[in-house]
């Protein structure tokens, strides 16, 4: 008998043994127990368990898992979607093996997040756009975000506005608000099954004044075409005004700019506009409003500024001696002009000068070899500007005197000056007027033989102007050789510093 009770308790223990999980339950890693703020897509994850093919997984609003969703999965990673916000869950994981699984392992609970933060605009910020910026913490697994602005703290006064923002985003303009008034700004986010809390209310006024930025007050000599440029304010449209007197009673335009004006770059935003070509040589004085469909706001302070009245010619410098009888005159450009006008003359009264109509995309005019100025000549010239509005004033005369050239003479296809001669800088000019495009070497030699300079020169179809620079040389007779082809031409120049 005590045999018989003996093999009955070995078989009771080792039916016992043998019949406990022998697989260790998993260790929860990811959130952490206790984590708040997370998200409606929260991730799970838990250490690796030997010998399991799959998990099991309970997520549950009470800790005894009395209703639980169960979810399976062969990773050691599971993310959730849309749990509610403000909610806390608990969550426990089992191993599943071929013929065996562990145990639920402890559970690990965690909080989902109740609302947006909005970080942006701060509490009492001023001065801020009428369509406002405003900036949030972004929450993922969600559907989108729900703003409300209103006057009313209840946000239920008539200036009340609402939309909806793409869960992409962490950042976006307002519908139109009104100028001058205290807003207050709440959000929350939302998914299919759950809406969160509001935010935090965060409050803010709308501007009252903006500035202007360019042209800046009392600039001077302003192109007709010229950009102005002023604070945007996030409304739809703007009023800019121009006039001629302070009153804005005299010469007055108005124009209306959209919102597609306007400029945004990383750290500012601004709104440009350019109006008809405006009148050389006047003060204007200009304003501008902002409008949208609920309000206008202030004008802003009026500045001035003042038109260029006539142009300004660079070179030949006035007085200058010894240029070539084929100048090139050259001036400060202008933008939005028409055409240029030029005159020159041997007279400073301009009764007989010659006059040429300049197109406006160029700084410089090159008179032609077949039409050279006289030499030993003073010469008087001034321009002046047209737009589609107004002609400027003539500009300041300029003077020069032509050069004495050794003489005009023919290499190949090409017409050749020499000057000035003698030099009393140690510079010879060399004009060549080609009729096609050819190599020509040019050199220097001394009273000996001796080269001192040679060197080749492409020279295309039109004026070519060579300097050689000989101030390194004593003064005396030297050779200059030009040669084209088979064509040479051998001059003789003196250095008299």
């Amino acid at each position: 008998m005590k045999k018989v009770l003996s093999t009955l308790v070995c078989i009771f223990m080792f039916s016992f043994v043998f019949s406990a999980n022998t697989m260790f339950p998993p260790t929860l890693t990811t959130p952490t127990n206790g984590a708040v703020n997370q998200m409606p897509n929260t991730f799970l994850n838990w250490a690796a368990v030997p010998g399991a093919f799959s998990y099991k997984i309970q997520v549950s609003l009470d800790s005894l898992f009395i209703t639980s969703s169960n979810f399976t999965t062969n990773l050691t990673a599971y993310t959730l979607s849309h749990l509610l916000f403000n909610s806390k869950y608990f969550w426990r994981v089992k191993a599943i093996g071929v013929s065996d699984s562990s145990d639920w392992c402890i559970a690990g609970k965690f909080y989902i997040i109740s609302t947006v933060t909005i970080i942006q605009p701060v509490n009492g910020a001023t001065n801020r756009p009428v369509s406002c910026y405003f900036k949030w913490n972004a929450i993922t697994g969600i559907t989108d975000y729900e703003y409300q602005i209103d006057t009313s703290m209840s946000f239920s006064s008539p200036l009340f506005v609402t939309s909806n923002v793409g869960s992409a985003k962490i950042d976006a303009y307002s519908k139109q608000l009104t100028f001058e008034k205290h807003y207050y700004l709440r959000m929350r986010a939302r998914h299919p099954l759950s809406i969160s809390n509001w935010s935090n209310v965060a409050d803010f006024y709308t501007l009252t004044d903006f500035l202007l930025r360019h042209p800046q007050n009392d600039t001077i000599n302003a192109l007709p075409v010229t950009a102005f440029k002023w604070d945007w304010t996030g409304s739809k449209q703007y009023t800019y005004t121009l006039a001629t007197d302070s009153l804005f009673t005299t010469n007055v335009i108005s124009y209306i700019v959209d919102t597609t004006k306007v400029i945004k770059t990383s750290s500012d935003t601004i709104v440009r506009a350019i109006p008809d070509t405006l009148l050389f040589g006047k003060t204007y004085y200009w304003k501008v409003q902002a409008q949208n469909l609920l309000d206008s706001s202030n004008e802003t302070i009026v500045w001035k500024f003042s038109t260029i009245d006539k142009m300004t010619l660079l070179a030949p410098v006035s007085g200058a001696t010894g240029i070539t009888t084929i100048p090139t005159l050259t001036w400060k450009a202008l933008t939005g002009i028409g055409t240029y006008y030029l005159e020159i003359d041997t007279s400073a009264s301009f009764l007989t000068a010659n006059h040429f109509v300049i197109k406006n995309d160029t700084s410089s005019y090159t008179f032609i070899a077949a039409s050279p100025l006289l030499p030993n000549k003073p010469y008087y010239w001034r321009m002046k500007a047209t737009t589609q509005n107004d002609t400027s004033s003539w500009s300041d005369v300029f003077n020069f005197t032509t050069t004495s050239p050794i003489g005009i003479e023919e290499i190949g296809n090409n017409s050749v000056s020499i000057f000035p001669n003698p030099s009393l800088n140690g510079k010879i000019n060399i004009q060549i007027a080609a009729n096609s495009s050819n190599d020509i070497s040019i050199s220097v030699l001394n009273l000996v033989g001796q080269e001192i300079f040679n060197q080749m020169y492409s020279i295309k179809n039109g004026n070519k102007l060579i300097s050689l620079d000989l101030n390194s040389n004593p003064n005396g007779i030297y050779f200059i050789k030009l040669k084209q082809g088979d064509n040479i031409i051998t001059r003789k120049i003196i250095l008299s510093k």
